[in-house]
């Protein structure tokens, strides 16, 4: 039986664990209280400072109906640097994507349709017009900073605050902001040559535009053909590129609904050690290519991961590689095996091309070049612009000194430089930049 000192000692450890206990949950939650406020004032912050961006961007998009076109190129800048500033910012909030779709979306268009119409007046596009269609966003961005004010005096006054577990409300500024989401205006039409073109949601296959529907049986034979005679269906897809899907085991294959081609291709077995040299693994992805129709395939780029040297290869059909025409095929460096293929790309892109005389010159061309560098390979190709459209090129591949490359990408029909890419040949295969 316990005696009245042990009891007393006892009673002095439980007192001195209870201490403990409630300093360390005081200290504790005095810590996270600490934090949360500390989130709201970051929170705070970002949305003042998107507020900040949003109200340059507008008035930029105000001033546009009457400058000059100089001016013009400067507030167009103003103008992708703002709306792009804001959108970071946006996404920097404590709120799910799902809440600020539209107003994500309609940033993210408004600076993308300004970075084209600057790129258009430097390096003559077809941007001109389109100028009215640029100041037409500003009753978006008027409606987003008239609808934003008022949740921002609220949060000032400790009447709303961010999502927080620690420090709950009597309401958030998610369920607000989603609410200004919901009822955000439709933004003007707009169909340019840019990511973020309307033209762009709905593009299809045009590779498959003219070609009939295939039935199951006759994609389950290509299957079976592919994968072997044990190959089953096992669902179908919609999407941008309807198609059905077979498998045997892990091995899986897409064939499209229309015209019956070979979608993706997909082998995941583990691959052992290399056992061939990496231009043996390119000329079986030729071979593959050439084995399922695509006859007119060049090889490009190629890089190793995994055991698995994927080979880029391009149509050049009309006599000029295409670019977009491209597929992918994967290689396991074990055996040679093709374990990897998708032509998605080539079917989104692909249509008849005619062959094209180019209107500037290749020696007019090579005047753009910097003297400095030495030309290693000279060609025609087509490659996509940021609105998927087709842009004939002079390819140039230079070397420099330090035995890098430069390519430059000259717009045949201008004769202005579309683009330029830093090639780094790494252990792995070619690094554009």
């Amino acid at each position: 039986m316990m005696n009245h000192r042990s009891l007393r000692h006892f009673a002095g450890f439980a007192l001195a664990l209870a201490v403990i206990f409630c300093g360390s949950t005081l200290f504790y939650a005095n810590r996270a209280s600490r934090y949360a406020s500390h989130l709201q004032s970051i929170y705070q912050s970002a949305l003042s400072q998107m507020m900040g961006s949003l109200s340059s961007m507008d008035t930029a998009l105000e001033k546009t109906p009457y400058a000059s076109d100089a001016m013009r190129q400067s507030l167009a800048a103003d103008i992708w640097r703002e709306s792009s500033s804001a959108a970071a910012l946006l996404s920097s909030l404590p709120v799910s994507s799902d809440g600020t779709e539209a107003l994500s979306a309609y940033l993210s268009k408004t600076a993308d349709f300004a970075h084209y119409l600057l790129r258009s007046e430097l390096y003559g596009g077809d941007g001109a017009s389109q100028w009215d269609t640029l100041s037409a966003l500003r009753r978006n961005s008027r409606e987003m900073l008239d609808a934003l004010a008022p949740l921002k005096e609220q949060l000032d006054a400790g009447e709303l605050l961010f999502p927080d577990p620690v420090l709950p409300g009597d309401g958030t500024f998610e369920a607000s902001l989603t609410a200004l989401n919901d009822g955000f205006p439709a933004c003007p039409s707009l169909n340019y040559d840019g990511a973020c073109s309307d033209h762009m949601a709905s593009r299809t296959a045009s590779a498959l535009a003219q070609e009939k529907p295939a039935s199951r049986e006759e994609c389950e034979k290509s299957a079976k053909k592919l994968l072997g005679a044990q190959a089953e269906f096992s669902g179908a897809c919609e999407g941008r590129i309807p198609a059905y899907l077979f498998t045997d085991g892990e091995r899986t294959a897409f064939f499209s609904k229309a015209g019956g081609m070979l979608l993706s291709f997909c082998d995941p077995r583990d691959v052992g050690k290399a056992q061939m040299a990496q231009a043996d693994a390119i000329r079986s992805a030729e071979d593959f290519v050439k084995s399922i129709g695509l006859t007119t395939f060049r090889s490009g780029d190629s890089t190793m991961n995994g055991g698995v040297c994927t080979v880029v290869l391009s149509d050049a059909e009309s006599g000029a590689k295409a670019y977009g025409d491209s597929v992918r095929v994967g290689v396991a460096m074990d055996n040679g095996d093709v374990v990897r293929f998708d032509a998605s790309d080539y079917l989104m892109n692909h249509k008849a091309r005619l062959p094209e005389s180019p209107a500037f010159f290749a020696a007019d061309a090579r005047a753009l070049l910097d003297p400095e560098l030495s030309v290693a390979s000279e060609e025609a190709v087509y490659r996509l612009s940021a609105g998927q459209q087709d842009v004939l090129c002079w390819e140039y591949v230079c070397n420099d000194e330090s035995d890098g490359s430069v390519v430059y990408y000259i717009n045949c029909e201008t004769g202005q430089i579309e683009a330029l890419e830093l090639l780094t040949e790494t252990e792995n295969g070619t690094l554009r930049r």
